[in-house]
């Protein structure tokens, strides 16, 4: 079993697709961690999120995710305006307007 370890994929789904592409990644037979700040900047956060969601589904604990200080921002933001204020400025504003374009 190969173990294949991404991080800061910051909303760009497209780049993660190909990446993975290029591994030959496969969910049947490797494992897949994922180091945080799978959101924010990029326009596709709603897509890598999804992406992220269905591969830990499928695999289970073949598939870790761990929190990156940008996920850690979002939650701050929840209870903290000043916190809020942080989040928008390092790239917040990317993922609510991906997400927004589902709804």
């Amino acid at each position: 079993m190969r173990t294949i370890i991404v991080a800061d994929i910051h909303g760009c789904h497209s780049e993660l697709l190909a990446l993975l592409k290029k591994l030959k990644f496969r969910e049947d037979t490797d494992r897949l961690i994922c180091l945080g700040d799978l959101i924010d900047r990029g326009n596709q956060v709603y897509e890598v999120f999804n992406h992220v969601r269905a591969l830990k589904l499928d695999m289970g604990e073949h598939c870790v995710l761990i929190r990156g200080n940008h996920e850690q921002m979002l939650m701050d933001s929840v209870d903290d305006r000043f916190s809020r204020q942080l989040w928008f400025m390092k790239g917040g504003t990317e993922t609510v307007r991906s997400f927004n374009k589902q709804s």
